[in-house]
């Protein structure tokens, strides 16, 4: 018998990740530390170059987890939907997100085939046009990494200090002899909240209002599957 089970599993393993997340930026209020190495530039090999890993951007891959369990959750409901009423379920089956009546009816003989009358405008009820701009949020954080464009977000103000663990010596571009750091050490401290860097957003707060909006979504929808 069709049921919402796969789709719920998504919107669990999506709040789990949220934990996950919300441990990682907790650790940003202690101090962070780490080594950097220098790296010869190849236009003066008497040059150095240090190269950052940016500890945000670790954050950003559990963001989008975090997003695309849900949008897959939106997804296995169209095909539950599907099954319920015995009709074929097949790779275009899915749930559209769109900003206009009319991008929304030219979707719906593919994406939205098999469903009832009645499922069809549920759906469209909760489209962006119709004032639920939160689905809009979940499909623009979903596309850009799906495009290989990682989510940007930001952190409050920080510190940063290096000091050098070790020399190697070097030439500066006028042929002084100077000893370079081979090795930093970086320790850092992240200002919070971390923010979605387009709008300024909390992260955490507004992941949390799209993973209550998905399941009223699911809610509305259950007396199909009773």
């Amino acid at each position: 018998m069709p049921s919402l089970d796969d789709a719920e599993r998504r919107i669990r393993q999506s709040k789990r990740r949220l934990f996950d997340l919300k441990g990682q930026i907790e650790t940003f209020r202690e101090t962070q530390t780490g080594i950097v190495a220098a790296q010869r530039t190849r236009s003066d090999p008497h040059q150095f170059k240090y190269r950052l890993t940016d500890p945000l951007d670790d954050l950003t891959v559990i963001i989008s987890e975090i997003v695309q369990h849900l949008v897959t959750a939106l997804n296995y409901l169209v095909c539950a939907l599907a099954e319920s009423r015995g009709k074929p379920v097949d790779e275009n089956l899915q749930f559209p997100i769109c900003d206009t009546p009319q991008a929304f009816n030219a979707r719906v003989p593919s994406e939205l085939r098999g469903l009832s009358g009645r499922q069809v405008a549920l759906i469209e009820k909760f489209q962006p046009y119709n004032d639920n701009h939160w689905l809009g949020i979940v499909r623009d954080l979903a596309n850009p990494d799906k495009h290989r464009h990682p989510i940007k977000i930001s952190a409050g103000p920080s510190r940063i200090r290096f000091d050098a663990l070790s020399h190697i010596p070097a030439k500066t571009p006028h042929g002084i002899p100077v000893f370079m750091p081979d090795t930093v050490q970086m320790q850092y401290n992240f200002g919070l909240p971390i923010v979605f860097t387009q709008d300024k957003s909390h992260v955490i707060e507004t992941l949390q209002v799209l993973q209550l909006k998905v399941s009223e979504v699911f809610d509305a929808f259950k007396p199909s599957f009773e």
